[in-house]
């Protein structure tokens, strides 16, 4: 009887606006207090970040915040990513190992056998064109922090085996952007 495992980030990144007499709070949209993914091995999801801890802050009073969610099946593999917004300028934010049934996103999402993590962030969610190629050397270990380098970029290089960057990392000799980003949860 086939299985399926949910796998799920529970850091709760959501803002929340208060009015000016503080009197109200208004939940900003498009921030998903729970992230939820779906395999069919049990998985784990890993939460970096460059705010200090999953406490709360105040939106403005850390300079640059950055997050990277990152969905890992049971081997370790990188299912799906949300990453950070460094370099590139503004679109989607998420990579796929592979396109899920029925669409045509995807990002070319893989850790080599280096434990790089790369891929490449689309224009527009049919990922027809690109804008930016990332990468950083993948943690277990809590506390630890990574550097995610970023090249803007319209043609970032295609896998070697024209999947995943699971197939070997292009090296970035020259990133546009690099910053460092802490895991906090795993």
């Amino acid at each position: 009887m086939p299985q399926i495992f949910v796998t799920t980030d529970m850091v709760q990144t959501f803002q929340i606006t208060v009015n000016n007499d503080g009197t109200s709070l208004t939940a900003n949209p498009g921030n998903d207090p729970v992230a939820l993914f779906a395999g069919l091995s049990a998985g784990t999801s890993r939460f970096y970040s460059n705010s200090g801890s999953i406490e709360s802050y105040r939106v403005g009073s850390v300079n640059g915040y950055h997050d990277l969610r990152i969905f890992l099946d049971a081997m370790g593999k990188p299912l799906f990513l949300m990453s950070p917004l460094i370099c590139g300028g503004q679109g989607p934010r998420g990579a796929w190992a592979s396109p899920p049934i029925g669409a045509t996103i995807g990002g070319w999402l893989g850790k080599d056998t280096t434990g790089t993590v790369s891929w490449a962030l689309p224009l527009m969610n049919d990922y027809a064109t690109y804008r930016a190629y990332m990468e950083f050397t993948d943690s277990n270990t809590v506390g630890d922090t990574v550097t995610v380098d970023c090249k803007a970029t319209a043609s970032p290089p295609p896998p070697a085996d024209n999947k995943t960057y699971a197939s070997g990392a292009p090296a970035m000799p020259s990133p546009d952007v690099s910053t460092q980003l802490t895991l906090l949860t795993n």
